[in-house]
């Protein structure tokens, strides 16, 4: 990918605040071998974009870090 220094600095700092809250709550580390675990994944991706508290945290994310 060839994207400027300071967009690459948004989309690092962007990884890392998403990984930090990955930890907070909890979440599994996923080993991409598995497809019983990669679909399981999905269907909570699937439940928590449905999430009020989800859609908040991302509103927050990008008013922090994107605007």
């Amino acid at each position: 990918m060839q994207i400027a220094p300071p967009r690459a600095c948004d989309i690092i700092v962007a990884c890392c605040a998403l990984f930090n809250i990955s930890k907070d709550l909890n979440e599994p580390h996923l080993d991409p071998q598995n497809d019983q675990e990669v679909q399981h994944e999905a269907d909570e991706m699937v439940v928590a974009a449905a999430d009020v508290h989800g859609v908040a945290l991302r509103a927050d994310i990008i008013a922090n870090f994107f605007t």
